[in-house]
């Protein structure tokens, strides 16, 4: 019983400076911004000229977002390409 007294105790002494060392460094969490760097911007492009109107790309929103809704939900019909090979809303 003593031998495993003096290994605890010895254990413990051997460990007290690294204890020590792990308690006075600070923290390794930082704090970042979301916004630092950011690249983008509100609003459309200048030359999208409403390309990106709601009005525009309801039918696309509504057939494309049928994952992102409550199960049960019918899906709306994909609308046509347009014949000019322009994206959706253009």
């Amino acid at each position: 019983m003593r031998l495993i007294t003096f290994f605890c105790a010895l254990l413990i002494a051997l460990m007290q400076p690294f204890l020590a060392a792990a308690a006075s460094e600070p923290a390794s969490r930082e704090r970042t911004l979301l916004t630092a760097d950011w690249r983008f911007q509100r609003g459309d492009a200048p030359d999208a000229a409403g390309s990106l109107a709601y009005e525009k790309i309801k039918p696309w929103v509504l057939a494309t977002g049928a994952d992102l809704i409550h199960a049960g939900v019918p899906a709306a019909a994909r609308p046509a390409r347009p014949t000019s090979g322009a994206e959706p809303g253009a």
